[in-house]
């Protein structure tokens, strides 16, 4: 299968064949295109590869979009779905949805999420574009054509530098849909009104902004919310702004929240990328067996692996994770389905047969315990509490630190060749354990997980170390045969 994004940045002049097949998660969906092939032919193949749901057509590019054009399939999820996937893989171009046999003033940008706004909130949308001050040129009638442009941002700031002005900001469903607005003659309250109707959002805040330097202060007319300050130094990256950021409660109360978490952390970005980097060298080889062994996927590990690649030279460890992560449950479902296979056909006792059991054991556990993790994760989001909702975005994701991905890698690793297991891999895999077992029994986090007050089933312990149980018993069966 051709490289996805080559193929569509070469789509110029003739349109190339598109396929969308929808995955369980959002970052298992699948986009793939062919400028030789059909886009309904294109879809039979990710059928086959067990997604039956989707849509199909031809895409190609224009200046800096890319004009997705369904042509068959539920076409009335379009839209949200090329929004999704181009939220996981951040492509180097825009993505766009045009109407079959329509022209491009029909076509609406698939990056933003049709809404149905108060009529009243819309009204005022035009007004922004269409009004200006006395002695004013109309700045918010500019390349972007939109309020929430950031040429307009610019120039906002610009004019908070010699008096405040009325700001708005509001908390999308994902950080990368927060959106703020600025503007010197409307009120905070009519500017939340407007954010609103844009991305629905759930808690923001209002109030008036000033200048000084390179240091925005937001003066808040509520309470802010706790992270506040980290989502706007957040906005601001993202849109290529050096501002720093202050912000104010309603009696001047400084809120200036922990900088190792307010500040985007680098730091952190290097470490995550170096943790797929090395990740996708383990892979590597076991990868190239399971090419071989099962040729029907080798264009999906081969996608997936080079996606990967290329987010995480990009510096995109947001994008360049979901891809790992199904990259290895791809190849997990590989392996199960060897191990299905061989069993079939009778053979001798080998050590394959006391390990597939353990490891497909383990690898339901895993996913019982992301399971009860999601479950817990929505009743925090639910209680509107901020410190809890914290918890939710931040806490949980580390609740096993790196074990239960460490143990993972060497569980597939085996389960390539379980009967050409090494000494040094059983070794490993036992001191991994080991330790796995000592922080679920003395884990704070994981006690309170498991005795949760909020009615959520959980038993991450007691699920872990039964699987693990089983590994260490496959692993005693071994004994003295391995190198």
């Amino acid at each position: 299968m051709p490289d996805l994004i080559a193929t569509i940045k070469a789509a110029r002049n003739t349109p190339a064949g598109f396929a969308f097949g929808f995955g369980k998660t959002p970052d298992s969906h699948a986009l793939i295109a062919d400028p030789h092939r059909a886009g309904n032919k294109l879809f039979d193949d990710l059928k086959r590869d067990g997604m039956n749901k989707g849509f199909w057509g031809q895409v190609q590019i224009d200046g800096g979009t890319a004009f997705f054009t369904c042509e068959g399939g539920q076409s009335n999820r379009v839209e949200a779905a090329l929004k999704e996937w181009a939220h996981w893989v951040r492509p180097p171009f825009k993505v766009a949805v045009k109407e079959p046999d329509a022209g491009d003033d029909k076509s609406k940008a698939a990056s933003q999420t049709p809404v149905q706004p108060d009529p009243k909130d819309t009204q005022n949308a035009k007004d922004m574009r269409s009004t200006h001050r006395d002695g004013e040129s109309e700045e918010e009638d500019d390349d972007d054509k939109g309020p929430f442009s950031t040429a307009l941002l610019v120039k906002c700031l610009a004019a908070a530098r010699k008096r405040e002005i009325p700001f708005a900001f509001g908390y999308g469903k994902t950080p990368d849909l927060n959106l703020l607005l600025l503007h010197r003659r409307y009120e905070w309250e009519r500017l939340v009104k407007l954010v609103r109707a844009e991305n629905h959002a759930a808690k923001g805040a209002g109030g008036m902004v000033s200048v000084t330097g390179s240091l925005a202060t937001f003066a808040c007319a509520a309470k802010p919310p706790s992270d506040l300050r980290k989502a706007l130094l957040r906005y601001f990256k993202e849109h290529e702004l050096a501002v720093k950021v202050r912000v104010l409660g309603p009696d001047n109360t400084e809120f200036d929240d922990d900088e190792e978490t307010a500040v985007l952390d680098e730091g952190a970005d290097k470490k995550r990328l170096e943790a797929i980097r090395v990740t996708l060298e383990t892979l590597a080889d076991p990868l190239r067996a399971l090419t071989k062994a099962h040729p029907d996927r080798a264009a999906l590990f081969q996608t997936l692996f080079r996606d990967c690649v290329a987010a995480m030279r990009s510096q995109n460890a947001d994008a360049a994770e979901p891809l790992l992560r199904r990259l290895q449950a791809e190849g997990a479902a590989a392996i199960d389905d060897t191990a299905e296979r061989a069993a079939e056909a009778p053979k001798a006792w080998s050590f394959a047969d006391e390990w597939e059991p353990a490891a497909k054991a383990w690898r339901q556990a895993v996913a019982s315990i992301e399971h009860q993790l999601s479950s817990l994760r929505t009743a925090l989001l639910n209680s509107e509490d901020d410190d809890l909702e914290d918890i939710a975005d931040f806490g949980l994701a580390s609740i096993t630190e790196s074990y239960r991905d460490d143990l993972m890698d060497l569980v597939n690793q085996v389960s390539i060749d379980p009967d050409a297991v090494k000494r040094e891999t059983v070794g490993a895999m036992r001191a991994l354990i080991s330790g796995f077992r000592e922080l679920l029994r003395s884990s704070p986090r994981v006690a309170a997980c498991d005795d949760n007050p909020f009615g959520v089933a959980m038993a991450l312990r007691e699920t872990l170390e039964g699987a693990m149980d089983k590994i260490e018993a496959a692993l005693s069966v071994v004994g003295s045969t391995v190198r």
